[in-house]
């Protein structure tokens, strides 16, 4: 039974950028809101810190060598690394609106230029804190304690 004595009530969020000096500012910042990070340099270590970390959110940069943003969260969906109630934010220089309409259909949920702001970085922490209330309630479901008898009127 999940008592929910282990919960951290931290929300987990993954930055993946294949720039060192943003990845880890970037995670600073978002620590300095309440947020537990992991930062992964490029996208296929952002895939393996999905199965590991089980972030609520995760944080992708687009322009990478190898699997750019869009390639990495279709690869994180279709391994189901992560859970279906991930936040997946791409976070990006570009300001093609080529990219941000391919990023929607990839299934990116929320599109943010660099460098973030704020209110932005507010935002993600506290959307990535209702996921991860959702992905803890569908992982552990709370226990009542007793069961309905199916022939008892309700």
């Amino acid at each position: 039974m999940h008592d929910g004595a282990d919960h951290d009530p931290c929300p987990r969020i993954l930055i993946v950028d294949d720039d060192p000096d943003s990845a880890v500012a970037l995670a600073g910042l978002f620590e300095m809101s309440g947020a537990r990070t992991v930062v992964a340099f490029g996208a296929e270590v952002g895939l393996h810190q999905m199965q590991v970390f089980k972030p609520a959110a995760a944080v992708i940069d687009l322009r990478m060598p190898g699997l750019d943003g869009c390639e990495a969260l279709l690869e994180a969906r279709r391994l189901e690394l992560v859970h279906p109630a991930t936040l997946f934010v791409c976070c990006t220089a570009s300001t093609d609106p080529a990219d941000e309409a391919r990023c929607r259909v990839a299934g990116f949920d929320l599109f943010l230029h660099k460098p973030i702001q704020q209110d932005e970085l507010a935002m993600v922490v506290a959307w990535a804190a209702q996921r991860m209330l959702v992905i803890d309630f569908m992982d552990h479901p709370p226990q009542t304690g007793y069961e309905l008898d199916a022939r008892m009127p309700l």
